[in-house]
């Protein structure tokens, strides 16, 4: 017997049909390569064609897309004609992980005489103090726009409101990694969800909601049955490690 249904809405009025179906995501290019676990974070550009859907690695965009890919690098300068220990203040202001990782005694006053690297090496910074231009090199995206912007600030901040050498404050002891690790997973789990191994100093147990996690002090491991409670200490464990050493 056939069943039949006729729609005949009248005109401007509201139609409304619902279908369902399931969307599936098929993982292709160099991110299938790696066998992934139950809870992994797969992390890629999705990908719609008609109705299929696909997450590739940006660098395979070129490959299964007719787009094209590029990266754009930018570059800034900005006078400073202070003093390079206030110019260091000022960029561990932003972050403590500024560097000054060269010093150069060029003759030509368009050499860069010192070289910092900030964010992570995210930011290159090269001053040129026999011309009194700082030049700010940065692969251009989102997050780096942002640092190189926050840079950007701290130099003019320094040249317009110098402060003398001998009033800088000294700079700060900053905790290793174990302690700050220690410290920022007891911030969000709790006190007394966390407690270091008492057979092995170089772990941190942790125990939330009957779930436990097991951490190496250095933040390079996290070993938890629960998904999510493994990428919360896992991700905590990861910014940590890029900027302190």
């Amino acid at each position: 017997m056939l069943c039949l249904q006729i729609h005949n809405p009248r005109n401007t009025d509201t139609v409304r049909l619902q279908f369902q179906g399931v969307r599936k995501a098929k993982v292709v290019g160099s991110l299938a390569i790696k066998s992934n676990k139950i809870g992994d974070v797969v992390s890629g550009i999705l990908i719609k064609r008609n109705f299929n859907y696909q997450i590739v690695d940006p660098k395979d965009l070129t490959v299964f897309t007719d787009l094209s890919s590029s990266r754009l690098s930018q570059r800034q300068s900005v006078y400073y004609s202070g003093s390079l220990p206030l110019l260091l203040y000022s960029l561990n202001q932003l972050n403590d992980d500024a560097v000054l990782t060269a010093e150069l005694k060029p003759t030509d006053t368009t050499t860069p005489t010192h070289v910092f690297s900030v964010f992570g090496r995210a930011i290159q910074l090269q001053w040129c103090s026999l011309a009194s231009i700082c030049v700010l090199d940065w692969e251009s995206n989102p997050v780096n726009d942002m640092y190189a912007d926050a840079v950007l600030a701290a130099i003019l901040h320094a040249q317009t409101n110098p402060i003398p050498e001998k009033y800088l404050p000294k700079p700060e002891t900053y905790p290793r990694i174990e302690q700050a690790l220690l410290t920022a997973v007891r911030e969000v789990c709790g006190d007394d969800a966390v407690t270091p191994d008492p057979e092995d100093e170089t772990t941190i147990r942790v125990e939330v909601d009957e779930k436990t996690a097991v951490i190496s002090s250095r933040g390079t491991k996290v070993d938890c049955e629960d998904p999510l409670l493994r990428h919360l200490l896992s991700t905590i464990s990861g910014k940590l490690g890029r900027w302190i050493v």
